[in-house]
């Protein structure tokens, strides 16, 4: 967890949205399109992909 109030924190957070090359991640996001409204931000993958990620880690074990 990292606070978002500095300006360094949040371009280097914007500048790994940009090219997203994980393709777990970008599916997400592409799933959640709609409810991201287009924007991928800090605040979009808090509220829409960071829950799928917490689900998919309590749900059991890796097998």
């Amino acid at each position: 967890m990292m606070s978002m109030t500095s300006i360094e924190t949040k371009h280097i957070i914007n500048k790994g949205f940009q090219n997203l090359k994980n393709p777990f991640f970008a599916s997400l996001a592409k799933k959640n399109e709609y409810s991201m409204k287009n924007k991928i931000n800090h605040m979009s993958v808090a509220f829409y992909v960071a829950p799928y990620v917490n689900a998919i880690c309590r749900s059991g074990t890796i097998e």
